[in-house]
């Protein structure tokens, strides 16, 4: 017999089990933005030594 506090459990169940691919999605944007600084100032780094003559 389907009881009100047995599909509650089954949605609350449904809920945890996408919560954390919900918040790994939420992450991809933040995170791909720090990459993509990172690499941006990694070649601007590159190449104002190049422009040195330190290679």
């Amino acid at each position: 017999m389907d009881t009100p506090t047995a599909s509650a459990d089954r949605r609350c169940a449904r809920r945890a089990r996408s919560a954390p691919a919900d918040e790994a999605h939420d992450w991809i944007g933040p995170l791909e933005v720090i990459v993509v600084c990172l690499a941006v100032a990694l070649l601007f780094w590159a190449f104002s030594r190049a422009s040195m003559g330190a290679f």
